[in-house]
């Protein structure tokens, strides 16, 4: 190629990389510090993104903070960039991203124990350990029967107080003469030693025969009152139950009465409750003769919410004792044990800053104990007993009724069902004729009607 030719390529050249470089000035504006941008979106996400959208629109302030700062910015010089304000607004574009949803608060499942310093100590009536025992051993038969007599004199007989101790410390010196003078002389007898007698005469406490007759008396006069008090203890223990029962048999009454009174209002459904009370036992036969189903729904849970609840009742006031051998009771207990399980279960326990705590644990803590926890008292269990039996009962008439749509059976309004008995109309009295016949005497095996054991009259306070 000829210079001529080499420079106009070059010339070209130039041209094309004046024509390109206007184009990048205008198209890629300047780019931020890339570390300070990195860690910028590391921390706060794409904050970097949100910082050149805030640069490129500076004249349109968007929000009321931005406003206010243009304001305070017009008469000041320029100055370099404060941190604090940029600060600010990370906070403020930190918040909304840091919002998260709502959780659920945990139920606490709460069951609390007994303390160990409040439980009460277990008190086995257990005998009396003979401290004698073992020096008893030593004695001779005939000793062992006088140091007894001595034991049982010196305990309950204020004459012979500390013969016990005497008889002991003699027994112990007699015995140690004795194997110091065998071991001197094998064939020694103490009947024909004279020292031995001395030796007696001056340590043996004073006990006469007659002093030791006295004491058996009285030993055997003891022995007989306690086996006639050991063999009346069942009925003694008996008759007293039977009297605190009859004491108490008013305000026991009156508890049962008054827990019918809240039963009916739970039982029953309310759309039977006004026709029965007002009806009485016609309106209850029609109605069983109508709908025997639903009868036989209520009558039995009826039955045996008055089982169970006056079962209760003479349990908590103690006309009855505790049985766990009866089903009743066993029944009773097993069921109050599952409603306080299901509750604690629930975390639900806490009531104005106290903490549920079992029966059977709670009234075992001492009374100044008590204040941090909480149970359900006697009329709380029977409104639970209730409230269990009105679910049951509506539970099984709910079932009975889509059983029976199913096959076909509309069933009519209760109002149509269960009518109000009409009052009898007025008749003319007729006037009163006397009898001639003598009146019949009293008969000894005249039959009389039987009353009919229905627990829903029962309930109804018929």
């Amino acid at each position: 190629m000829s210079e001529v030719e080499e420079n106009e390529v070059e010339e070209k050249v130039e041209q094309v990389e004046e024509q390109v470089e206007p184009e990048q000035t205008e198209e890629q504006p300047p780019q931020p510090n890339p570390l300070f941008k990195t860690l910028f979106e590391i921390e706060d996400g794409q904050e970097g993104k949100k910082e050149e959208e805030v640069e490129e629109d500076v004249s349109i302030p968007m929000t009321l903070n931005e406003a206010m700062d243009d304001i305070s910015e017009e008469p000041k010089d320029e100055e370099p960039e404060e941190v604090e304000p940029e600060e600010e607004e990370e906070v403020k574009a930190e918040e909304p991203q840091k919002a998260e949803p709502k959780k659920k608060k945990l139920r606490k499942v709460i069951d609390p124990e007994v303390p160990e310093a409040s439980k009460p100590e277990m008190h086995f009536d257990q005998p009396e350990e003979d401290k004698y025992k073992e020096f008893k051993q030593t004695l001779l038969p005939e000793e062992k029967e006088v140091f007894e007599l001595a034991v049982y004199a010196s305990n309950n007989m204020d004459e012979f107080e500390g013969y016990d101790e005497k008889f002991k410390d003699f027994f112990t010196r007699s015995k140690a003469f004795l194997d110091k003078r065998i071991d001197d002389d094998p064939n020694y007898d103490p009947r024909e030693d004279d020292s031995y007698n001395v030796f007696l005469e001056k340590n043996r406490p004073k006990f006469t025969a007659s002093d030791a007759k006295k004491i058996e008396k009285k030993m055997w006069l003891e022995e007989a009152k306690a086996d006639i008090r050991k063999e009346l203890e069942p009925e003694t223990a008996e008759l007293k139950q039977k009297l605190k029962i009859a004491e108490k048999k008013p305000q026991v009454e009156q508890a049962k009465s008054n827990f019918r009174s809240m039963a009916q209002k739970v039982v029953i459904p309310k759309e039977y409750q006004e026709t029965f009370e007002s009806g009485g036992q016609e309106a209850i036969s029609k109605f069983a003769q109508e709908n025997p189903l639903e009868y036989e729904i209520m009558e039995k849970a009826s039955k045996n919410l008055l089982t169970y609840g006056d079962t209760l009742t003479d349990i908590f006031m103690e006309a009855t004792p505790l049985d766990q051998s009866d089903p009743i009771h066993k029944d009773l207990v097993d069921w109050v044990n599952n409603e306080q399980d299901n509750f604690i279960k629930g975390g639900q326990t806490e009531q104005d800053g106290r903490v549920f705590m079992r029966r059977e644990r709670y009234f075992s803590l001492p009374e100044n104990q008590r204040s941090q926890y909480y149970t359900w008292s006697d009329d709380d269990l029977l409104k639970i007993l209730a409230l269990r039996t009105q679910e049951q009962v509506h539970q099984a008439i709910a079932k009975q009724r889509e059983v029976l749509e199913k096959s076909g059976y509309v069933r009519q309004e209760a109002s149509a069902q269960v009518k109000k008995p009409k009052k009898p109309a007025k008749v003319a009295q007729k006037p009163l004729v006397v009898d001639t016949k003598p009146r019949q005497g009293d008969n000894l095996n005249r039959t009389t009607k039987k009353k009919a054991n229905n627990a829903m009259l029962n309930v109804l306070g018929f």
